[in-house]
């Protein structure tokens, strides 16, 4: 599976995989005064992200900490940190750093859709809240749509399971292909 590293919103890892969940690309303004920050910034940015797609995950997670030193409400850098602290298996930090991304820009739909995948067991109903803020800012969430038949499915709210696969599907086909999880029947689901 690979990693998402993003100075925009490209695309979102998922148990499935990449997946998009944004739809739309999202920039930065930038105030003419600002310009040499900007430019520090982005440089700053690609360069993490060229070093985590090369698994120098350690370089680039201290690369993205230098943009915050530069820019320290800068939505992707927090995000990408998110990342890393998911992919090394640390919920809550990627959950804090996703947060942040989202103090930062509280329609940022990768940080909502990452946050919301931890929160799938732990916290479900917080989960489906996420996914619903998603594909309000963007209908053609697919996967969006189809993360929330998963945990309809787990709840055991077939009905709603259904009709959030279907219109994951009808939004894309491919979809089709990835089966739902079998129903909680204990508590402890």
């Amino acid at each position: 599976m690979t990693r998402p590293w993003f100075a925009g919103c490209l695309a979102v890892l998922t148990l499935l995989g990449p997946l998009s969940a944004c739809g739309a690309t999202h920039t930065t303004t930038v105030r003419a005064t600002d310009t040499g920050r900007a430019g520090a910034v982005n440089t700053l940015l690609q360069r993490g992200i060229a070093q985590a797609e090369a698994n120098q995950v350690s370089q680039a997670a201290t690369t993205f900490e230098d943009v915050l030193a530069v820019a320290p409400t800068n939505k992707y850098a927090l995000y990408n940190l998110g990342v890393i602290e998911q992919d090394r298996r640390d919920p809550s930090a990627a959950l804090a750093r996703y947060d942040q991304a989202l103090q930062a820009d509280t329609t940022y739909t990768p940080a909502m859709y990452n946050k919301a995948l931890i929160l799938e067991t732990s916290d479900p109903q917080q989960s489906l809240a996420l996914y619903r803020r998603i594909v309000q800012l963007n209908p053609k969430a697919s996967t969006a749509y189809l993360r929330m038949a998963i945990v309809y499915t787990r709840q055991n709210n077939p009905t709603q399971a259904k009709q959030a696969r279907a219109r994951a599907i009808a939004l894309d086909p491919s979809l089709a292909n990835y089966r739902l999880p079998s129903p909680c029947t204990t508590a402890t689901c």
